[in-house]
């Protein structure tokens, strides 16, 4: 009787828990079959946990969790373009170098064989000449200074290569361009500029190189007053006696060896004069600072036999103000060549030709 009361009891209340409703029908279990059922139903919470977990954790895989995932990737991402980004900036800026210098070195062997600008007595200044080009070495830090004797009437040059050039009356001012890097150093133009400056009525032409020197002073000058600097200079004629001077200005045309210096104008004009002879003015030599003109002739003879006399040539068909003459052959041939070479004193038409300052 106590074992049914205690049955009855447990029945209740697996009711009230849900096993079974007061409109099902009541039946009897009996302990090993309570234990049973406990046993699957706890099999089977744990069995759907698990499912559960294990389609979660298949769908973490397939699809993942991008506020996760995101965070931990994208710093590396960053730091590889900036590192890409870094590389090609140093391989532009290699590559700009190399040009940059393959640029400088193309433009100074093209002007590898010009002369350059020579310097002024005090060694202060140089000196540019007309109608040639030249080779000058500026300043690539400070501001240089070009003077004309005249006022200027214009300068072209390539403002690309990196100068800037402004003139006013006789002055001209060139400043090459200089740039600040990141790293906090100086970057300096080394391209050469061309300059071509317009001074009265000549033109000079100038090369421009950008070196680390102080700031540096062109003068245009007179071509002539400059070949009178240095004939002035010569040792045949510093110090030297006009007859002297005179008797090596004609050794010097007889060997073909006349210095730069020297204006030489070819001429090859035929004067007819005599009757047997031809002569040819090859031509004319003008010493400037001298004051001396040497012209060269060729004395051509028609006829055999003929003995040229120097004072059938000291006519002012040939020369107007003598001074000297001198033949290499007293004797030539038929059809033979005598040079024949006379000097003569230059009047000046400005004091600059004869005398410097």
């Amino acid at each position: 009787m106590r074992t049914l009361i205690v049955l009855l009891a447990l029945a209740l209340f697996l009711a009230d828990a849900g096993v079974g409703s007061a409109e099902d029908d009541v039946s009897i279990l009996t302990d090993s079959d309570v234990q049973n059922k406990a046993i699957q139903k706890g099999f089977q919470q744990k069995q759907t946990q698990k499912n559960g977990s294990e389609e979660e954790k298949e769908f973490s895989l397939a699809v993942p969790d991008d506020s996760q995932a995101q965070p931990k990737g994208k710093p590396d991402i960053e730091r590889n373009k900036q590192k890409v980004k870094a590389q090609e900036t140093k391989r532009a800026a290699v590559i700009q170098a190399e040009e940059k210098n393959g640029k400088t070195k193309k433009e100074e062997d093209t002007a590898a064989g010009l002369p350059f600008t020579a310097m002024d007595r005090e060694g202060d200044a140089q000196l540019a000449m007309p109608e040639i080009t030249q080779r000058a070495v500026l300043s690539r830090s400070d501001i240089n200074r070009i003077v004309c004797r005249e006022p200027i009437k214009d300068i072209f040059y390539s403002e690309e290569k990196g100068a800037r050039i402004d003139f006013s009356g006789k002055n001209a001012f060139i400043k090459f361009q200089v740039k600040k890097n990141v790293a906090g150093s100086y970057e300096y133009v080394t391209i050469p500029v061309d300059l071509t400056v317009i001074c009265g009525d000549s033109t000079y032409t100038i090369i421009a190189f950008p070196k680390a020197v102080p700031s540096q002073t062109i003068h245009l000058e007179s071509g002539k007053k400059i070949r009178a600097r240095e004939n002035q200079g010569l040792t045949i004629f510093k110090d030297q006696p006009e007859k002297k001077k005179v008797e090596a200005l004609i050794r010097l045309a007889y060997q073909d060896n006349l210095p730069t210096s020297f204006e030489i104008t070819l001429i090859d004009k035929h004067i007819d004069f005599f009757k047997d002879v031809s002569v040819v003015l090859h031509k004319s030599v003008a010493v400037d600072g001298e004051g001396l003109i040497l012209k060269e002739y060729y004395v051509i003879p028609k006829v055999q036999g003929i003995e040229l006399n120097e004072k059938d040539f000291l006519r002012k068909e040939f020369v107007e103000r003598p001074f000297a003459l001198g033949f290499d052959n007293l004797k030539p041939d038929r059809g033979g060549r005598a040079r024949l070479f006379l000097v003569e004193t230059k009047t000046a038409a400005k004091e600059e030709d004869l005398s410097v300052r």
